[in-house]
């Protein structure tokens, strides 16, 4: 979710997506809020929210400094080292999640191509409709 979130707020390209290390969204600095506006209208879509939330099921055994990693698809069973393994996802993965999210909210994926750069695309249309520069 903080992926999709973000992507479109911050306008990436797919590689940037899946590129971006912990360092550029530490908690400590509060680099959450410096790159993000927190949304007060819907908190469950805020970024600020959704990026400290990311940042605090990391495991003590991540040792790369990715921030987008591989969901561990046994996170909810006790014996569960985390929510997340210790590898970076690929951008095929964002892919899929960006198409599964697009289809989730009623996007003929089968009509429509949908990809990394559609969260891009949309940003900047939404910038250049408010008159932003």
């Amino acid at each position: 979710m903080f992926f999709l979130v973000a992507g479109l707020e911050l306008a990436w390209r797919g590689w940037e997506g899946v590129n971006v290390t912990i360092k550029h969204f530490k908690e400590e600095s509060d680099n959450c809020a410096k790159w993000l506006a927190t949304n007060t209208t819907d908190p469950r879509i805020c970024p600020v929210r959704l990026c400290k939330k990311m940042l605090s099921k990391r495991g003590k055994h991540i040792t790369t400094d990715r921030l987008f990693l591989t969901p561990n698809p046994a996170w909810r069973e006790p014996s569960s080292v985390g929510w997340f393994k210790n590898s970076p996802v690929g951008r095929n993965e964002m892919g899929k999640w960006t198409r599964t999210a697009a289809e989730e909210i009623g996007i003929d994926i089968k009509k429509k191509k949908i990809s990394n750069h559609s969260l891009r695309s949309t940003a900047v249309s939404q910038l250049a409709k408010s008159g932003s520069r």
